[in-house]
């Protein structure tokens, strides 16, 4: 519990803190997930530096939050491995990063839930970005287990997602169809169904991936060598 209020309020700050030079509370979210801005020349949504920095700084809270839950498995794998196999070790990956993710967006359901309270209207973005969410952190998610179960050190796949969504999500402004690698870019209206039917089929397709492929042996090769 301690922790989910940790993230909660670190989540609440960054919507605080957040550049929105409207008065609409809601686009808050909206400025925080994309790291944009809304131009008052043009209205334009643009990118800017520190709600870039913003979203960086939510981006890292959410995925040390689950890798460091994956760490731990990883840790329990000779004893999980033992008692019910490969299988049943994968499975306990993926059911507590799926707790973990949920648990990301129940504090952002919480900030949404202020913010309608404030605003006095609901936000189809809302709607969005809750899926969005979920189906993008289970996406990396996947990819740091197969980093893990082929033996890959924490450390490079963490690094390397965090600097890999930052250019995603600024080369998003220009390239419309990298909306499928990041939680919300600025197109996000264009075709929100088809993003989401995209995102969800390669994380199905990434999970299949990873049940189906036996990489345990060099995780355990590696760690053990840690």
């Amino acid at each position: 519990m301690k922790k989910f209020l940790l993230r909660f309020f670190i989540l609440l700050i960054l919507h605080l803190l957040i550049n929105n030079p409207t008065d609409d509370s809601l686009l808050s979210a909206q400025f925080l997930v994309q790291g944009s801005v809304l131009d008052p020349f043009t209205g334009e949504l643009r990118w800017i530096l520190d709600n870039m920095l913003f979203h960086t700084g939510m981006f890292i809270l959410f995925m040390v939050s689950i890798f460091s839950r994956i760490s731990q498995i990883v840790d329990l794998r000779t004893y999980v491995i033992a008692r019910g196999g490969e299988v049943a070790f994968k499975c306990t990956l993926v059911k507590k990063t799926l707790w973990e993710i949920g648990k990301i967006l129940m504090a952002k359901s919480l900030i949404y839930l202020f913010l309608f309270i404030i605003e006095q209207r609901v936000s189809r973005f809302a709607l969005y970005d809750m899926v969005s969410t979920f189906l993008t952190l289970s996406l990396f998610s996947l990819v740091f287990m197969i980093c893990q179960l082929k033996g890959i050190s924490n450390k490079i796949p963490l690094f390397a997602l965090i600097a890999g969504n930052l250019i995603l999500q600024i080369w998003s402004f220009e390239i419309q169809s990298l909306s499928i690698v990041v939680i919300a870019s600025i197109y996000w209206q264009e075709a929100p169904v088809i993003v989401i039917a995209i995102k969800a089929l390669i994380v199905l397709l990434l999970s299949c991936f990873m049940f189906f492929t036996k990489n345990v042996d060099h995780m355990l090769e590696v760690k053990n060598n840690d």
